[in-house]
Order: C-alpha cells, then structure tokens, then sequence
C-alpha cells in the first residue's frame, strides 16, 4: 500500500511539475512581434521559380533569411505594414521587364499580413520593400 501512494504521489507531483513547466514556458519567441511566411515567384530562363522562407521579427542569430536584422528594423518602422516599408528609396533602376510577385502571409507587429504585389522586376522590388524579399 506504502508503494502505490508513493507512486500516485510521485505521479501527481510529475503531474504538477509538467504543467507549471507548461504554463511556465515562455511563449513562441516569432509571437512577441511576428512570424511571416515570405515567398519570391519569377520566371529564369522559362521556367518559374519560387523561394520561400520565414523571417521571425526578434530573431535569433541563426536566422534563415540573410537580412533578418535590416528586414525587421523595416518592418518595426512601417508597424508591420509591408506597404510602408521605407525601402532603398535612393535606389536607381534600369527600365525593363522582369517580373517579380513577391507575398507575405502571417503577423508583424500586431497586424495580421496578407501581402502580394507584382514588380516589374527585382531591382523595383528592393527599391520599394528593402530587403525583406531578398533572400
């Protein structure tokens, strides 16, 4: 009898100890200012291509996207619209066709994003988006 309560004992402190870990845990690191679902479609030498990649906004130093520090600075500046993004403003480009979509799906900021835009090619993407799409 003196085993099984201290087994039922152990147990419900197991119990207890899982949950407070649980409810202990800090929450998802991309949730405190965002998660977004980045993708870049375009078409080389007649075939489509698409990237995709997550940019969690704080990050840690192991981020997959390359300019995750310059691309959340941005975002932190716009409040998390891609539309406001300040951009590389003073950024020239040559005048030709290369068609870029660019989209972003998740949270920035607060704000819930669902964002798609063609550009009429890469240079007009990072003049207008920095680089959030360049990855």
């Amino acid at each position: 009898m003196q085993k099984i309560i201290t087994i039922l004992a152990g147990a419900v402190i197991a119990t207890g100890l899982a949950g407070t870990a649980t409810a202990a845990a800090p929450a998802d690191p991309a949730s405190a200012d965002g998660r977004l679902e980045l993708s870049v479609a375009r078409t080389v030498q007649g075939q489509d291509e698409i990237g995709h990649i997550f940019l969690d906004c704080p990050g840690d130093r192991n981020a997959a996207h390359p300019h995750q520090t310059e691309a959340c600075r941005d975002l932190k500046a716009a409040g998390g619209r891609i539309d406001r993004l300040p951009g590389k403003a003073n950024t020239r480009c040559a005048d030709y066709s290369d068609p870029v979509t660019v989209t972003a799906r998740g949270t920035s900021h607060g704000q819930k994003v669902d964002f798609t835009r063609t550009y009429t090619n890469a240079c007009e993407m990072t003049r207008a988006t920095g680089n959030l799409f360049n990855f």
